[in-house]
């Protein structure tokens, strides 16, 4: 007699559990053939779903959402960020907050980078209704002054324009949704290292809200350290989130060492054009390179989350799919 041998993947399915039913009960060929064409061969040589998989698929919806949800609050995120000059002008200048807001003297302000705050203040034709200047000293207005970097600062920083109430509560509502989620996946799934996976992000949640409470021009000191602080927290997650994907053996970890290659650079970068150990720019880049390379690293640091949403059960299947063996379930 004939006999056919089909072969599947190790993992059982429930049509093959019902084929292999079938031929048991089948007189003859013809019956078999039939059941081969009820039962769809596309079932046995379909890769198999991990127990994540399979909850993944059933939860698509929801997962959909999420990514959708973390992808605009991430983009918004940067958006805020990178528009931060821009935001400081349109509120404080454009609409005229500036004015209602702040109540420093502008004779007594001092620019970090040495410029004349009252040549800046009267150039940008910043008159109250009275005929007097006025200009924004530490914490006023709706975001940090754009003209100069104000106080002991020489530079402008993310810290300095979000110094003020709005742009501090601001920047922790957008920053909440990406942290959350890196909860979620990075801690929540990935299992070797885990916990000190979970105290990394633990001490880099915790000093990034120390940096958020400590202003940079109310507690210099403090908001040093935070700033410090939650980076090397931040980067230490980073190495045990890519050592425990597989370092280069994955794309999520692939990608999330890219990340922070590319984070790590982009913050000594704009540090040393912003200083003049690098001379490579002069006037408005020099005084906002470190605050682009604040941008850059941030946004870097909080793409952990959207990567292993994206990749991490990819890596899985793969990788399941590549060491799983081909064995005869019917004979």
């Amino acid at each position: 007699t004939n006999q056919r041998c089909l072969y599947s993947r190790a993992s059982p399915s429930t049509a093959a559990l019902a084929l292999l039913r079938i031929k048991i009960q089948s007189r003859n060929l013809n019956e078999l053939e039939r059941a081969h064409e009820v039962v769809s061969m596309d079932f046995f040589l379909a890769p198999p779903m991990t127990l994540k998989r399979k909850r993944a698929v059933e939860s698509d919806c929801t997962s959909v959402f999420l990514v959708i949800l973390l992808a605009i609050m991430t983009i918004l995120l940067g958006l805020f960020i990178f528009s931060l000059p821009l935001l400081s002008w349109w509120f404080n200048d454009y609409m005229g907050q500036g004015a209602q807001l702040c109540s420093a003297n502008p004779a007594e302000i001092v620019c970090g980078n040495g410029a004349n705050y009252i040549e800046l203040a009267t150039a940008l034709g910043r008159y109250k209704s009275n005929g007097e200047l006025w200009g924004c000293g530490c914490e006023e207005g709706i975001f940090g002054d754009w003209a100069c970097p104000i106080g002991e600062a020489d530079v402008f920083s993310i810290s300095l324009f979000i110094s003020t109430a709005p742009g501090t509560g601001l920047m922790a509502a957008l920053s909440s949704w990406p942290i959350a989620a890196m909860w979620l996946y990075g801690s929540g799934t990935v299992t070797t290292n885990k916990n000190w996976i979970r105290l990394s992000l633990f001490l880099f949640q915790f000093f990034f809200g120390m940096f958020l409470i400590n202003t940079a021009c109310v507690y210099t000191d403090w908001h040093t350290f935070s700033v410090t602080a939650f980076i090397l927290a931040e980067l230490a997650h980073y190495t045990l989130l890519a050592v425990s994907l597989g370092c280069c053996s994955s794309r999520s970890a692939k990608l999330i060492s890219g990340a922070a290659t590319i984070g790590i650079i982009s913050v000594v970068l704009g540090f040393l054009v912003a200083q003049g150990y690098l001379p490579i720019a002069t006037g408005w880049l020099k005084y906002h390179a470190f605050w682009l390379g604040e941008c850059c690293g941030l946004m870097c640091a909080f793409s952990i989350a959207p990567i292993l949403l994206v990749y991490q059960e990819q890596d899985e299947v793969s990788e399941d799919q590549r060491h799983r063996p081909m064995v005869p379930i019917l004979a």
